[in-house]
């Protein structure tokens, strides 16, 4: 009796499993630049969004996350510096990647600042809106 229940048990979460590999959909890329600035994005549950920034970190300057809300967008890997060449302090781009995870609205905004800068006035920023569909 143990056994069969515990055959029951593993094969449902099997079928669970795979079930839930073979019908989720997986879900689109939206590919979003400075020039998307200050706007709204309209995503499903399971989308993810690439942000691709003009960055020069030799500067001093870098892009930072100030808002998110991780429960509906997760980062789901480090910032990608792209760079055209390898001279020293030469532009490039930086890209980050989040999944919506939840659906709700939610804001996600970035400051481009030196760390060790605390003045806010001089900063860039960055910021868009979200509404995450189901």
């Amino acid at each position: 009796m143990k056994y069969n229940f515990l055959a029951v048990l593993f094969f449902s979460l099997l079928f669970f499993l795979v079930a839930n590999t073979f019908f989720s959909q997986p879900g689109t890329t939206v590919q979003l630049f400075e020039k998307d600035n200050g706007g709204e994005v309209y995503l499903n549950v399971n989308d993810y969004v690439v942000i691709t920034l003009e960055t020069n970190p030799s500067t001093g300057y870098n892009w930072e996350i100030k808002r998110v809300n991780p429960l509906m967008l997760k980062q789901t890997a480090p910032p990608q510096l792209i760079t055209k060449n390898k001279l020293i302090g030469s532009p490039g781009q930086i890209k980050f990647t989040f999944k919506a995870i939840a659906p709700g609205s939610c804001e996600l905004a970035f400051d481009y600042r030196r760390p060790w800068d605390l003045r806010t006035d001089e900063t860039r920023g960055y910021k868009l809106s979200f509404l995450i569909k189901q």
